[in-house]
């Protein structure tokens, strides 16, 4: 499952050469909220997650 997410605070340091997500791409997105946090969080439990700067995008769906 694929979903975008607007942010709920300012990006200082966006990667779109690496991430290729830009402002164009989640404009019309909706701000990731508790409900989206409760209907993602199953997702996660007992997951092993790899990836890169995962702190900062975990630390924003907090």
């Amino acid at each position: 499952m694929d979903q975008y997410f607007k942010q709920r605070f300012k990006v200082i340091n966006q990667i779109t050469r690496i991430s290729e997500i830009n402002p164009y791409i989640i404009k019309d997105k909706p701000v990731y909220n508790d409900f989206e946090k409760q209907k993602f969080q199953p997702l996660f439990k007992d997951k092993t997650i790899i990836g890169y700067t995962l702190k900062s995008d975990f630390d924003a769906m907090e």
